[in-house]
């Protein structure tokens, strides 16, 4: 009894491990899947080139002496470096679509699968008859990545990219050009939003590093940005800043020396030389000791990095804010969901009616003739139109959802379109030249409509069609 409930419990076991590997198996091959991973790739690559360039502009801009307070140039300076990281993040989006394209289409070619399907966006991302996973193909992608760097180019989409980049970065994400240039010790930081004022005392108080302290676990030191190793009470000016200023005022002699008594008499206070306090990490308050000690000149073999200036710490030079480089990365991404893609061409002389206004449709036809790219107002449901059943091909359809997407896109299972009356007024679709217009004139609009016409609103007519080869 013993050993036989063991051996049941065993294979009962085998089973279920089975089916959860066939249903790792199903998912991963699900159009859905493959299209998320590969939108997920695409955009991810966006955002890492997007602040991998900030950080070289970061160090590049401390190499030339620019920090966060220089005047005139450190807003340049970081506008200049969004236009850069956005050029980038929009060359890498590009190449990395076309390597997209270029895998998939190799797995619809290994899988002896339907021509002219566009694969752009790896929206469709199918399993082209068993020709390879989803995985698969994404893999091949980024092996195919380096070389599309190389050839994917395009000056009219980066002049658009460097200019849309800064635009989103200032005007929609509020973000400030200046903080992304490195920090000056003896002035405040690119993360130093919040300050204290000092007391009489020399050192902060327990209150004082109580409110420091918050300060420096939600905006990190307002040198370096990093969130550890401790929060010091950081005197802005420093003390010997404010020694030499005030040393400096009173040995003046001229002109200066009259307006300074004349400022004096008045009762104007000269608030630059009031201190503050700031929140300020133990590395950097050991760094900015030592330059109040030796002074820039002082510092032995300061080399091309200067020691007044301090690089942002490596978490938050990748932890940028990147909202504006995945924007314009999704630029691409949206190109890819709206681009119609291309059924197989009807037998010779056989012209369908429905959606195509004739073989002389252009860009707007539909039908299933001759004419025209199929889908041209459609071209957000047209990785469904990929996924329809072949001959030995209809593992992909067998939960049934691609059957109701295509209906709800006006198509139907097998490829052909539905003419029939499906608004109830007793009228056959085909009288009209598009069902588009056919809906409008009944005062209809279903689902999918209103996903064609918000995108015509939003994306230029370019790419909701596809010219006719």
């Amino acid at each position: 009894m013993g050993p036989s409930t063991s051996k049941d419990g065993d294979r009962e076991w085998a089973q279920l491990l089975q089916a959860t590997v066939r249903f790792a198996e199903q998912t991963v091959a699900h159009p859905t899947f493959q299209q998320v991973g590969a939108a997920a790739l695409q955009l991810g690559a966006s955002c890492a080139a997007f602040n991998l360039t900030l950080a070289f502009t970061h160090v590049a801009a401390g190499c030339f002496r620019i920090h966060c307070n220089t005047p005139l140039l450190a807003p340049l300076w970081g506008a200049a470096s969004i236009a850069a990281a956005s050029v980038t993040a929009g060359h890498v989006s590009r190449s990395t679509l076309a390597a997209l394209r270029l895998s998939f289409g190799e797995t619809a070619a290994a899988g002896g699968s339907i021509d002219g399907v566009d694969t752009c966006g790896a929206a469709s991302g199918r399993k082209a008859g068993g020709g390879g996973s989803g995985c698969a193909s994404l893999g091949r992608a980024l092996a195919a990545l380096p070389r599309q760097l190389l050839t994917c180019w395009d000056g009219r989409e980066a002049l658009v990219d460097a200019m849309v980049g800064p635009i989103l970065y200032k005007v929609l994400f509020r973000h400030s050009f200046h903080r992304l240039l490195p920090s000056h010790l003896a002035q405040p930081g690119a993360f130093g939003r919040m300050h204290i004022p000092t007391s009489s005392a020399d050192y902060s108080t327990a209150a004082e590093k109580a409110q420091l302290s918050v300060f420096f676990g939600r905006d990190g030191c307002h040198h370096c940005g990093t969130r550890s190793n401790g929060v010091i009470g950081d005197h802005m000016p420093p003390y010997k800043v404010v020694r030499d200023a005030l040393a400096a005022r009173e040995a003046a002699g001229g002109v200066e020396k009259f307006l300074s008594r004349v400022a004096d008499f008045i009762g104007i206070k000269d608030e630059s030389l009031k201190q503050v306090y700031y929140a300020q990490c133990r590395a950097c308050s050991n760094r900015q000791a030592q330059l109040m000690r030796n002074g820039t000149r002082g510092t032995a073999l300061p080399g091309i990095w200067p020691p007044e200036l301090v690089v942002h710490s490596p978490a938050r030079l990748v932890t940028r804010p990147a909202a504006s480089g995945v924007l314009v990365g999704m630029r691409y991404c949206i190109q890819a969901a709206v681009l119609p893609g291309t059924p197989p061409p009807a037998p010779h002389g056989e012209h369908g009616r429905g959606h195509g206004r004739g073989a002389g449709g252009g860009e707007v036809g539909g039908g299933n003739g001759g004419g025209g790219s199929w889908g041209g107002r459609r071209g957000g449901w047209r990785w469904l139109w990929e996924q329809r059943p072949r001959r030995g091909q209809v593992e992909l359809w067998q939960d049934g959802v691609g059957e109701v997407m295509v209906v709800l896109s006006g198509g139907e299972a097998d490829g052909s379109v539905n003419d029939d009356d499906d608004d109830g007024d007793g009228e056959e679709e085909g009288e009209y030249g598009n069902n588009d217009e056919h809906d409008s004139k009944q005062g209809h609009r279903g689902l999918t409509d209103l996903f064609d016409f918000a995108c015509e609103l939003i994306l230029p007519r370019s790419l909701l069609t596809k010219p006719s080869s």
